[in-house]
């Protein structure tokens, strides 16, 4: 086996060229240290680190342009978007609210450019519920939808009023349902199963119940107590002329 044999001359050589490299590598990272495009510092890096994900909460908000702003720590943030479950065909409109606590997302670890993600519960805030079958939305005016899935019970309680809208059909299949206040229906009623009721209150005229138009019954007419016409004639007598 031989060994290649160097000259002195050629060892010499080659610590000038690695020396040669060794300068220019130093000098090329002088030049990138001085470009403003290159000035990612430990100190910058270590802020864009921590403002990967910062807690805070909401200061103000924009619902026209639905924007907000958040408190974290001693900063206050640009006008940021909010994260929604849907945005696109589908939307979901649920604005977070003053004093909510949130989280700050800021991928490239500049809060300017980051977005909200609701929300935490806090001290201020607690959670509407302890259950944990329960799934709730409780509203600042006392109002609270809520459904168990262990006792299957779907509640809305504490609303001023309902509005339900359809072009089409609206079906209500259960074996009873209740109303426990008064009905108003402005079109015509049909009923296919028979009615049976009995009233408690009276009108100003002392009635029961009162119709106001024409009555057509296609049968029989079966009752307890008197029938009076207009000319005061009773299911018991009538006046011939």
């Amino acid at each position: 086996m031989t060994f290649p044999i160097f000259s002195p001359f050629q060892y010499v050589s080659s610590a000038r060229m690695y020396r040669r490299l060794a300068h220019r590598a130093e000098d090329d990272l002088k030049i990138r240290l001085r470009d403003p495009a290159c000035m990612d510092t430990a100190p910058d890096l270590n802020r864009r680190l921590e403002s990967l994900i910062r807690f805070g909460t909401i200061a103000e908000i924009d619902h026209d342009r639905a924007l907000c702003r958040v408190q974290t720590g001693k900063l206050l943030t640009d006008w940021l978007p909010w994260l929604t479950p849907r945005a696109g065909q589908t939307r979901q409109w649920h604005p977070p609210t003053k004093g909510e606590q949130v989280m700050l997302l800021s991928p490239s670890g500049d809060p300017a450019t980051g977005a909200v993600l609701p929300g935490l519960f806090s001290d201020t805030h607690k959670a509407p519920s302890k259950q944990p079958s329960l799934h709730v939305t409780a509203y600042p005016d006392g109002a609270r939808i809520s459904y168990d899935h262990t006792l299957g019970v779907l509640a809305a309680t504490g609303i001023q009023s309902a509005l339900i809208e359809a072009s089409g059909t609206i079906t209500l299949d259960a074996p009873n349902t209740i109303i426990k206040g008064n009905l108003l229906v402005e079109q015509s009623l049909t009923y296919l199963g028979g009615m049976a009721g009995y009233g408690t209150a009276t009108d100003a005229g002392g009635a029961v119940a009162r119709i106001h138009g024409d009555i057509a019954i296609e049968g029989n007419l079966s009752a307890t107590g008197t029938v009076m016409d207009g000319g005061g004639n009773s299911n018991h007598h009538s006046h011939h002329d």
